[in-house]
C-alpha cells in the first residue's frame, strides 16, 4: 500500500470544573433576575426555555470558517441565542447557524478557534419533559470540524475536536400547579386561604408556600390538609437576592408524598396592613429525605 496521508485523530474539548450551568428564562441575566426575584432562584423546570452555559477549551486549533456541532437529545437546541465568547479577550466569536438537526445544530465560526483558549459557550434550548421520576440523564456533545459533515459525500469525516459525548447534563424539576382563593378580609386579620396544588412528575413530601409581601402565617396554620398534608407551620422567611422578604409556611405531607389529586388544602394567614403590589403565591416541592427541590409553581 502506498498510503501517505495518515489519519487525523480528534483533539479533546474539555469543560472546566463547575463550568456547566443551566439558566431559566427568569435568571439568564442580571436584568431578568431583578424582574423575577422569586422565580429567578428556582431550578429550571421540565419543558421550558432555558440557556445552557459551558466554559470549554480545545486541544486542537479549528480553522476559520470551521463548524461547531452542539447536541443534547432529548433537549431541543434552538438556532437563536447561540454565542461563543473568547474569555481571554472578552470578545464574541461570529457564529452563523447553518444546519439544524433533531437534537442539535451546526454553526459556522468565521474566526479560527485556538487551542487552550478558554471559551464560554451559551446555547438556547427547550428542556425535555422527563417521565417521573427521571429528571436528568442526557449527555451534551460538542464537536468542531473544518468542513461540514455529510454534505453529499459518503466518507465519514472525523471531527478536529470532540468531547466524546461525555458532558453530563442537568437536573430538572417538575411544574407544580397552584391555585389560591380566599374571602376578602380586613387588614391584619386572620383569614382562611384555600390552596389547590397539583403535581404530575414528582411526589414531594414537603411543600414550601411563599406568600405575597407582608402576609404572615399563624403558628399552627393548618385548617384542613386534604388527602396528603398533615402539618403546617411558619418557616424561615424567603429572602431574595435583592433583599425582598416574603414569609413562608412549610406543609408536611404523608410519607407517600403529594398525590396527583390531593384535594384542597386550607390554611390560616394574617393579612397585611396594605394590599401588596405583587400578589403572586409560590409553592416549592421538596423531597425531604434528600433535602432537594423537585418542583415549583406559582399562581396564574
Amino acid at each position: 500500500l502506498d498510503f501517505r496521508e495518515g489519519f487525523r485523530l480528534p483533539g479533546l474539548i474539555s469543560t472546566q470544573s463547575r463550568g456547566a450551568t443551566l439558566y431559566s428564562e427568569f435568571n439568564k441575566d442580571a436584568a431578568t433576575s431583578a424582574r423575577y426575584p422569586v422565580k429567578s432562584e428556582q431550578r429550571v423546570q421540565m419543558g421550558e426555555p432555558a440557556v445552557a452555559e459551558f466554559v470549554i477549551f480545545l486541544s486542537n486549533n479549528n480553522p476559520e470558517n470551521g463548524f461547531l456541532w452542539v447536541s443534547a437529545p432529548p433537549y431541543e437546541i434552538r438556532a437563536d441565542g447561540l454565542t461563543l465568547e473568547d474569555l481571554n479577550t472578552q470578545t464574541l466569536i461570529t457564529m452563523q447557524v447553518v444546519d439544524v438537526e433533531e437534537g442539535g445544530i451546526y454553526a459556522r465560526h468565521t474566526e479560527p478557534l485556538t487551542a487552550n483558549t478558554v471559551y464560554r459557550l451559551r446555547v438556547s434550548c427547550i428542556t425535555p419533559n422527563w417521565p417521573a421520576p427521571q429528571r436528568t440523564g442526557e449527555k451534551w456533545r460538542f464537536e468542531t470540524y473544518d468542513v461540514l459533515p455529510n454534505q453529499g459525500g459518503t466518507a465519514q469525516i472525523l471531527p478536529i475536536n470532540s468531547n466524546d459525548n461525555l458532558q453530563a447534563g442537568f437536573t430538572l424539576v417538575s411544574k407544580l400547579s397552584l391555585d389560591v382563593s380566599a374571602e376578602r378580609g380586613p387588614p391584619q386579620a386572620i383569614i382562611e386561604v384555600t390552596l389547590r396544588i397539583r403535581s404530575t412528575n414528582s411526589r414531594p413530601t414537603e411543600l414550601a408556600i411563599i406568600a405575597p409581601t407582608n402576609f404572615n402565617f399563624t403558628e399552627n396554620c393548618l385548617v384542613d390538609g386534604g388527602a396528603d398534608v398533615v402539618q403546617c407551620a411558619p418557616r424561615q422567611p424567603f429572602r431574595t437576592a435583592s433583599n425582598e422578604v416574603r414569609q413562608q409556611a412549610l406543609l408536611r405531607c404523608t410519607e407517600d408524598g403529594l398525590s396527583e389529586n390531593p384535594g384542597d388544602v386550607k390554611i390560616q394567614v394574617v393579612t397585611p396592613r396594605v394590599t401588596p403590589s405583587t400578589k403572586s403565591w409560590y409553592v416549592i416541592g421538596i423531597d425531604a429525605a434528600n433535602d432537594e427541590t423537585v418542583g415549583w409553581g406559582e399562581t396564574a
